[in-house]
């Protein structure tokens, strides 16, 4: 399965990310954006990851958001702003993916 990515950003940049935000990541998403800056799933453009804490075991995803801006569904900042008071109820949620079905 083909990953495309973008290079990483700088600690500077992750810092600016997590002030506009008003969240802190935790050290693997830092350390994952250090390095890749987000990414995405081409052909077939979905993965699984097992994740024993829910009911599936199983979560679908076909990105991982970085520092994108020019676009808009790999930009953490731009898919946070529009989407993240749909998990109001998690104390300081993030999103950080997503499987390309709106989940």
């Amino acid at each position: 399965m083909p990953i495309i990515h973008k290079p990483g950003l700088s600690d500077v940049e992750v810092k600016r990310i997590e002030t506009r935000l008003q969240r802190k990541f935790p050290e693997d998403y830092k350390n994952f954006l250090l390095k890749f800056n987000g990414l995405y799933l081409t052909s077939p453009d979905f993965g699984e990851l097992p994740l024993n804490a829910i009911e599936e075991k199983t979560i679908s995803f076909d990105r991982f958001f970085g520092f994108i801006p020019a676009e808009e569904c790999n930009d953490i900042i731009s898919f946070n702003n529009e989407f993240i008071g749909e998990l109001d109820h998690l104390k300081d949620a993030i999103a950080i993916g997503e499987d390309g079905g709106g989940n």
